[in-house]
Protein backbone atom coordinates (compact mmCIF):
# COMPACT_ATOMS: atom_id res chain seq x y z
CA UNK A 1 0.00 0.00 0.00
CA UNK A 2 3.05 2.32 -1.20
CA UNK A 3 3.58 4.73 1.83
CA UNK A 4 0.09 5.60 3.40
CA UNK A 5 1.76 3.72 6.58
CA UNK A 6 3.31 7.24 7.26
CA UNK A 7 0.25 8.98 7.71
CA UNK A 8 -1.62 6.45 9.54
CA UNK A 9 1.20 6.17 12.36
CA UNK A 10 -0.53 9.45 13.62
CA UNK A 11 -3.58 8.04 14.35
CA UNK A 12 -1.44 5.73 16.80
CA UNK A 13 1.41 7.86 18.49
CA UNK A 14 -0.58 8.05 21.57
CA UNK A 15 -1.51 4.35 22.92
CA UNK A 16 -1.99 5.63 26.51
CA UNK A 17 -2.88 8.88 28.48
CA UNK A 18 -4.34 12.29 27.96
CA UNK A 19 -3.34 15.07 26.36
CA UNK A 20 -4.17 16.92 29.47
CA UNK A 21 -1.59 15.14 31.48
CA UNK A 22 0.23 17.74 33.58
CA UNK A 23 3.51 15.19 33.90
CA UNK A 24 3.69 14.94 30.06
CA UNK A 25 6.31 17.03 28.70
CA UNK A 26 4.51 19.17 26.17
CA UNK A 27 6.11 17.96 22.86
CA UNK A 28 4.57 14.37 24.21
CA UNK A 29 1.86 16.06 24.78
CA UNK A 30 1.69 17.41 20.90
CA UNK A 31 1.86 13.64 19.89
CA UNK A 32 -0.87 12.84 22.16
CA UNK A 33 -3.02 15.26 20.30
CA UNK A 34 -2.63 14.29 16.97
CA UNK A 35 -4.20 10.46 17.90
CA UNK A 36 -6.93 9.86 16.36
CA UNK A 37 -9.34 7.03 15.72
CA UNK A 38 -11.20 6.29 12.24
CA UNK A 39 -14.70 7.29 11.86
CA UNK A 40 -17.28 7.05 8.97
CA UNK A 41 -16.48 9.53 5.95
CA UNK A 42 -17.72 12.91 5.99
CA UNK A 43 -19.50 14.87 3.32
CA UNK A 44 -18.00 16.93 0.21
CA UNK A 45 -19.18 20.44 0.90
CA UNK A 46 -19.40 22.91 -2.15
CA UNK A 47 -16.25 25.44 -2.57
CA UNK A 48 -17.50 28.41 0.46
CA UNK A 49 -14.53 30.18 0.56
CA UNK A 50 -11.11 31.97 -1.08
CA UNK A 51 -7.87 31.34 0.75
CA UNK A 52 -6.42 33.58 3.45
CA UNK A 53 -2.97 32.74 2.86
CA UNK A 54 -1.23 34.82 0.38
CA UNK A 55 -0.84 34.37 -3.01
CA UNK A 56 2.80 35.43 -2.72
CA UNK A 57 4.90 32.17 -0.70
CA UNK A 58 8.17 32.95 0.18
CA UNK A 59 11.05 31.32 -1.40
CA UNK A 60 11.43 27.49 -0.50
CA UNK A 61 14.73 26.11 0.73
CA UNK A 62 15.93 23.37 -1.50
CA UNK A 63 14.87 19.80 -0.72
CA UNK A 64 17.59 17.65 0.13
CA UNK A 65 18.84 14.70 -0.96
CA UNK A 66 18.12 15.56 -4.92
CA UNK A 67 17.48 13.39 -7.39
CA UNK A 68 20.84 12.71 -8.35
CA UNK A 69 21.68 11.85 -4.80
CA UNK A 70 18.92 8.96 -4.78
CA UNK A 71 19.81 7.47 -8.46
CA UNK A 72 21.15 4.36 -7.17
CA UNK A 73 18.21 3.65 -4.62
CA UNK A 74 15.75 1.01 -6.05
CA UNK A 75 12.50 1.53 -6.75
CA UNK A 76 10.47 4.38 -8.75
CA UNK A 77 7.31 5.53 -9.41
CA UNK A 78 4.67 3.21 -11.28
CA UNK A 79 1.82 6.24 -12.41
CA UNK A 80 2.17 10.21 -12.96
CA UNK A 81 0.47 12.16 -10.59
CA UNK A 82 -0.89 15.17 -12.89
CA UNK A 83 -3.92 17.29 -10.22
CA UNK A 84 -6.40 18.89 -12.76
CA UNK A 85 -9.28 19.79 -10.57
CA UNK A 86 -9.49 20.57 -6.96
CA UNK A 87 -12.59 20.48 -4.87
CA UNK A 88 -12.97 21.87 -1.70
CA UNK A 89 -13.14 20.25 1.63
CA UNK A 90 -14.81 21.66 4.10
CA UNK A 91 -15.44 20.06 8.06
CA UNK A 92 -18.85 20.00 9.18
CA UNK A 93 -18.76 22.59 11.78
CA UNK A 94 -17.32 24.78 8.68
CA UNK A 95 -14.12 25.82 10.45
CA UNK A 96 -11.80 25.13 7.63
CA UNK A 97 -11.49 24.01 4.26
CA UNK A 98 -8.66 23.10 2.00
CA UNK A 99 -9.23 22.91 -1.87
CA UNK A 100 -7.78 18.65 -2.80
CA UNK A 101 -8.01 16.98 -5.72
CA UNK A 102 -11.08 15.79 -6.52
CA UNK A 103 -10.25 11.96 -7.13
CA UNK A 104 -8.29 11.53 -4.41
CA UNK A 105 -9.47 9.55 -0.92
CA UNK A 106 -9.97 11.09 2.23
CA UNK A 107 -9.70 9.33 5.43
CA UNK A 108 -10.99 11.05 8.58
CA UNK A 109 -10.12 10.64 12.27
CA UNK A 110 -10.88 12.72 15.34
CA UNK A 111 -9.91 12.60 18.91
CA UNK A 112 -10.51 15.26 21.87
CA UNK A 113 -10.91 17.84 19.63
CA UNK A 114 -8.62 17.33 17.11
CA UNK A 115 -9.16 16.53 13.11
CA UNK A 116 -6.93 14.60 11.61
CA UNK A 117 -7.28 13.95 7.68
CA UNK A 118 -5.49 11.93 4.82
CA UNK A 119 -6.34 12.32 1.03
CA UNK A 120 -4.72 9.60 -0.93
CA UNK A 121 -4.25 9.64 -4.81
CA UNK A 122 -5.45 6.93 -6.47
CA UNK A 123 -2.10 5.11 -6.95
CA UNK A 124 -1.41 5.89 -3.47
CA UNK A 125 1.89 7.09 -4.25
CA UNK A 126 1.23 10.67 -3.12
CA UNK A 127 -0.33 12.24 0.38
CA UNK A 128 -1.93 15.26 1.85
CA UNK A 129 -2.33 15.14 5.54
CA UNK A 130 -4.04 17.70 7.14
CA UNK A 131 -4.02 17.73 11.27
CA UNK A 132 -5.98 20.54 13.48
CA UNK A 133 -5.23 21.01 16.95
CA UNK A 134 -7.06 22.89 19.76
CA UNK A 135 -4.09 23.96 21.44
CA UNK A 136 -6.41 26.36 24.03
CA UNK A 137 -4.18 25.00 26.85
CA UNK A 138 -0.90 26.59 24.99
CA UNK A 139 1.03 23.12 25.35
CA UNK A 140 2.24 23.99 22.06
CA UNK A 141 4.96 26.74 22.30
CA UNK A 142 7.45 26.43 19.48
CA UNK A 143 5.75 25.74 16.22
CA UNK A 144 9.27 24.74 14.57
CA UNK A 145 10.17 22.41 16.76
CA UNK A 146 6.50 20.67 16.74
CA UNK A 147 6.68 20.56 12.99
CA UNK A 148 10.58 19.01 13.38
CA UNK A 149 9.56 16.44 16.16
CA UNK A 150 6.51 15.10 14.70
CA UNK A 151 8.08 14.57 10.79
CA UNK A 152 11.10 12.75 13.30
CA UNK A 153 8.83 10.77 15.29
CA UNK A 154 7.51 8.89 12.30
CA UNK A 155 10.09 8.58 9.69
CA UNK A 156 13.55 9.48 10.96
CA UNK A 157 14.39 5.58 11.44
CA UNK A 158 13.30 5.42 7.05
CA UNK A 159 16.50 5.16 4.68
CA UNK A 160 17.75 8.35 3.61
CA UNK A 161 16.07 10.45 5.78
CA UNK A 162 17.03 14.35 5.31
CA UNK A 163 15.55 17.18 7.29
CA UNK A 164 16.34 20.61 6.42
CA UNK A 165 15.94 23.36 8.64
CA UNK A 166 12.52 25.52 9.14
CA UNK A 167 11.68 28.58 7.00
CA UNK A 168 9.31 31.12 8.84
CA UNK A 169 7.52 32.58 5.90
CA UNK A 170 6.13 35.88 5.38
CA UNK A 171 2.74 34.80 6.26
CA UNK A 172 3.33 33.63 9.51
CA UNK A 173 3.58 29.84 8.31
CA UNK A 174 6.50 27.64 9.43
CA UNK A 175 8.01 25.26 6.38
CA UNK A 176 10.16 22.76 6.11
CA UNK A 177 10.85 19.99 3.41
CA UNK A 178 12.12 16.40 3.86
CA UNK A 179 12.95 13.78 2.01
CA UNK A 180 13.35 9.84 2.95
CA UNK A 181 13.00 6.33 1.20
CA UNK A 182 9.56 4.51 1.46
CA UNK A 183 10.00 1.19 3.30
CA UNK A 184 7.45 -0.57 1.74
CA UNK A 185 7.58 0.87 -2.36
CA UNK A 186 11.47 1.95 -1.79
CA UNK A 187 9.76 5.10 -3.63
CA UNK A 188 12.48 8.00 -3.06
CA UNK A 189 9.53 10.50 -1.00
CA UNK A 190 9.95 14.47 -0.67
CA UNK A 191 8.08 15.91 2.10
CA UNK A 192 6.61 19.22 1.96
CA UNK A 193 5.56 20.22 5.73
CA UNK A 194 3.37 23.71 7.01
CA UNK A 195 2.16 24.68 10.30
CA UNK A 196 0.70 27.65 11.24
CA UNK A 197 -1.34 29.10 14.30
CA UNK A 198 -4.71 30.73 14.23
CA UNK A 199 -6.04 31.96 17.96
CA UNK A 200 -5.97 28.58 19.85
CA UNK A 201 -5.78 25.91 16.53
CA UNK A 202 -2.33 25.00 15.44
CA UNK A 203 -2.47 23.46 11.87
CA UNK A 204 -0.35 21.34 10.05
CA UNK A 205 -0.24 20.60 6.46
CA UNK A 206 2.17 17.71 5.05
CA UNK A 207 2.38 16.71 1.75
CA UNK A 208 3.95 13.89 -0.30
CA UNK A 209 4.83 12.61 -3.11
CA UNK A 210 7.39 11.03 -5.42
CA UNK A 211 10.74 12.86 -5.28
CA UNK A 212 11.04 12.28 -9.18
CA UNK A 213 8.12 14.24 -9.38
CA UNK A 214 8.24 17.07 -6.52
CA UNK A 215 9.32 20.17 -8.68
CA UNK A 216 6.88 19.21 -11.78
CA UNK A 217 4.01 19.21 -8.95
CA UNK A 218 5.24 22.64 -7.23
CA UNK A 219 2.60 25.16 -8.78
CA UNK A 220 -0.22 22.28 -8.16
CA UNK A 221 0.71 21.63 -4.49
CA UNK A 222 1.50 25.45 -3.82
CA UNK A 223 -2.60 25.86 -4.86
CA UNK A 224 -3.37 22.96 -2.52
CA UNK A 225 -1.49 25.01 0.35
CA UNK A 226 -2.43 28.34 -0.32
CA UNK A 227 -6.24 26.80 -0.25
CA UNK A 228 -6.30 26.13 3.57
CA UNK A 229 -8.35 28.58 5.67
CA UNK A 230 -9.73 28.71 8.84
CA UNK A 231 -11.72 30.23 11.12
CA UNK A 232 -10.81 29.95 15.13
CA UNK A 233 -14.12 31.30 16.45
CA UNK A 234 -15.45 28.47 15.33
CA UNK A 235 -15.26 25.02 16.97
CA UNK A 236 -13.73 21.99 15.35
CA UNK A 237 -16.85 19.52 16.62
Amino acid sequence: MRFIGYFLVIFSLVACGGATATTVPPTAQVAQAATATATAEPVLLVPSATPTIPATVAPRPQVTPTTDDLANVPGDSTAFIVIDELQTYTNPTKAFSIDVPSDWQMRKGVNAGNDVLIWGEPFEQAFIQLLVVDDSQNLITNEEEFLNDTISQIVSDSAEFNLDQPVKQADGTTYVSYSFIDSQSLLAVSGDGYVRRDGNYLSMIQILVPLEQFESLQPDLQRIVQSYKIDPSIPLQ
